[in-house]
């Protein structure tokens, strides 16, 4: 059942209306009865996902609010908070705020190719990992479209060449180079940052993309659970290492430096800090639960972004650093997620009213990467295409400096073993 309203100027507006708010209803239906199946099966999710997985993102505040809107529907609420919008309970209430455009002008339903729309990357050298699939090899063709060159680091060199040439037959003028790296593995960070360094003269954005979500309990090859170490040990490793790269660009060519961590709203379920910075938590199989350790690195993508953020102010240094939450978006890692025996496909055709397509999913990473409005903005929280708040820990300057601590004490102690030693 699906009523759509016809744009044919002869049909009756009072019947545009009615088949209008029949369409609202229906979604508002199909929306609440994905929030009660949600719910019913949370507690019992079992993610799991192949660790390979690069560019896969999934986030469940949306189903959050959704819930709070129903909740409060029910209970005579006329509004609720969140993300620091006030949102109307009454049935059109979801959709407005799904389909509102914020001050950038963009929201929800924009593209990466609209929010890139007439700017001219063309000189400009960008990384973003995790370009084989998903958002992020949406992020590296938009990038390519409007004329940067991008390196993609693959740990399947054979997986990143295929993604060069399906990317080069939609666009033969694209500037791609693809890399051999393992985000999981120190060894394999440092060999790309030395040969990246040493062969590219110019570094003008780094876009830490890739990510892993709900695995089974495993640990990297460095001993570091793997969520853990790919989704945010890595990317902190690897950004340190192009740092002074990105630096020394921005100063040559005047041209502000931007590094953007891609992070999720899961990022707000997840409360006990004393474990963000807490090795023998992380590392604790028993303990293990593998969508809170999701939500711990993305938390801690947030907190790296703006310490980086306060550290470059502190230096001076021409360039920025953002994160974001690119939004639900149903990718190839959806396959590996059971609710309970709940058939996934079934939930993904609930949620078909309010999830992202890709294009969309990489708008929030493109404007972050190339709009100039964004010019000096930096230690920032984005969603659709806007600055939003993000959680109370995310924004905790003394959590984000004990994390920066321990981040370079795991990786010095890390690196001082004989095998990482070379």
């Amino acid at each position: 059942m699906q009523a759509r309203v016809q744009s044919d100027s002869k049909c009756n507006p009072g019947l545009r209306v009615v088949l209008w708010v029949v369409e609202a209803r229906w979604k508002g239906i199909m929306a609440s009865s994905a929030v009660v199946v949600f719910s019913y099966c949370f507690r019992e999710v079992n993610f799991s996902a192949d660790s390979g997985q690069e560019g896969s993102h999934m986030a469940f505040g949306q189903l959050e609010m959704i819930g709070g809107v129903c909740g409060a529907n029910l209970v005579g609420m006329t509004t609720i908070k969140y993300d620091g919008h006030s949102i109307d309970t009454g049935p059109m209430g979801i959709w407005s705020w799904f389909l509102r455009s914020g001050s950038s002008g963009f929201g929800s339903s924009s593209t990466a190719e609209q929010v890139t729309d007439v700017i001219d990357a063309t000189g400009l050298t960008a990384i973003v990992t995790g370009a084989t699939s998903g958002i992020g090899k949406e992020t590296a063709r938009v990038l390519a479209l409007r004329g940067a060159k991008v390196i993609i680091p693959s740990r399947d060199l054979e997986n990143g060449l295929k993604t060069k040439e399906s990317l080069l037959l939609e666009n033969p003028k694209a500037k791609l180079d693809v890399m051999e790296m393992d985000l999981s593995s120190i060894n394999s960070i440092t060999s790309f940052a030395r040969s990246f360094n040493s062969s590219n003269p110019r570094l003008n954005i780094l876009i830490n993309n890739a990510g892993i979500m709900a695995c089974p309990f495993q640990l990297s090859l460095d001993g570091i659970e793997l969520q853990y170490a790919t989704n945010h040990l890595g990317h902190f490793l690897l950004t340190n290492l192009l740092l002074d790269k990105l630096k020394t660009t921005a100063k040559e060519t005047g041209i502000e430096g931007r590094i953007i961590n891609v992070s999720s709203s899961a990022h707000r379920r997840y409360s006990k800090n004393s474990s963000i910075n807490d090795l023998k938590i992380i590392n604790h199989p028993i303990k293990y639960k593998g969508y809170d350790a999701y939500c711990r690195s993305k938390l801690a993508n947030i907190l790296h972004a703006n310490e980086l953020a306060r550290v470059l102010q502190e230096e001076g240094a021409n360039v920025t650093a953002n994160s974001l939450h690119p939004g639900l978006i149903p990718t190839n890692i959806s396959r590996y997620i059971n609710l309970k025996g709940f058939p996934f496909p079934v939930l993904k055709t609930l949620l078909k009213p309010i999830v992202k397509s890709i294009p969309q999913g990489a708008s929030t990473t493109c404007y972050l990467a190339l709009h100039p409005d964004l010019k000096g903005v930096t230690g920032k929280y984005f969603a659709n295409c806007n600055e939003s708040p993000p959680s109370s820990q995310a924004q905790d300057m003394d959590l984000g400096k004990k994390l920066w601590d321990f981040s370079l004490d795991l990786l010095n102690n890390l690196n001082n073993k004989p095998n990482n030693k070379k």
